[in-house]
């Protein structure tokens, strides 16, 4: 990989570079045929840049320059999100607006911040999903969702909402209304939030109306950061046990709700209409105020 800047020849003394910056961290000076020199690279210092994006349904996608700001924001959110780098920080606004994107949106090795309006003002529909999508699908990389609504109506009963696969992908999800408008009885075949690896977090959040025929999230103990001040309603699972979480904590892992509620959660076939917990020798389960709850041999 090359340099930031080449200077040539000598005679330069001091740093002519005047509120400059880099966004890497390895070669950005090179001067005067000498080897890489730590002075010559703090000539122009390192700094996370910041790209934002504002979405509308009216925007124009076409327009080279949409995004930059309110007022020629870009018309889909695939379209700003392709206009994402993996080394800069990245904040997409959507706008007052319903969007219904039509492929998955990836993060890969990003720090991603996805801002409503307001769960009554941005809403974002999965109808136009295939089968086995997810809406947000992490590798590497952080994202956050906040202040949305995520109507969760797609045909096909395999897509998701969250997908997380990579150890270092992480998910902070905050002031959401998840549900859905779909008008098939048939349940999501697929959990709506499926975390291999990594780690979410839950906050502030309304879920409600979804029917699913397995757990609506399927992650390992160790994936969840938290669940708090989150209501779920009328999630119903067809058939298992857990309808909201179904999960084997083992080797002192631990699972922390706080302020949680759950209101008409059922399993039609099974036990446990919110939570199904196995819990195993030095496991933890903490709820509320309640420090732990240790179940031992």
């Amino acid at each position: 990989m090359g340099n930031d800047v080449r200077i040539n020849g000598g005679g330069v003394t001091s740093n002519p570079f005047f509120e400059s910056y880099s966004t890497t961290t390895e070669k950005r000076v090179f001067y005067g045929g000498t080897a890489d020199s730590e002075v010559y690279n703090g000539w122009l210092p390192v700094k996370v840049m910041l790209l934002t994006r504002y979405v509308h349904e009216n925007g124009n996608d076409s327009d080279e320059l949409c995004g930059l700001n309110d007022s020629i924001p870009c018309k889909t959110i695939e379209h700003a999100f392709g206009k994402m780098r993996y080394d800069v920080e990245c904040k997409i606004f959507l706008l007052e607006s319903v969007f219904t994107p039509s492929s998955v949106l990836s993060i890969n090795s990003n720090k991603v911040k996805v801002i409503g309006n307001g769960t009554d003002k941005s809403v974002v529909r999965t109808s136009m999903l295939s089968n086995s999508a997810a809406l947000f699908s992490i590798n590497a990389g952080d994202l956050s969702v906040f202040s949305l609504e995520i109507d969760h109506n797609a045909v096909a009963e395999t897509v998701g909402i969250l997908s997380i696969s990579g150890s270092s992908g992480t998910a902070n999800l905050k002031h959401l209304l998840i549900t859905s408008s779909r008008a098939q009885p048939t349940s999501f075949s697929k959990p709506l939030f499926d975390i291999a690896l990594g780690s979410i977090s839950i906050d502030s959040c309304i879920v409600s109306s979804l029917r699913t025929s397995t757990q609506l999230i399927r992650a390992p103990i160790s994936s969840f950061s938290e669940i708090s001040n989150t209501n779920f309603t009328e999630v119903i699972r067809s058939s298992g046990n857990g309808g909201v979480i179904e999960c084997n904590p083992i080797n002192e892992e631990s699972l922390s709700l706080n302020n949680i509620s759950f209101d008409g959660c059922k399993c039609e076939s099974g036990n446990g209409g919110c939570l199904s917990i196995m819990m195993q020798p030095g496991s933890k389960v903490r709820f509320g105020e309640i420090d732990s709850l240790t179940f031992a041999d």
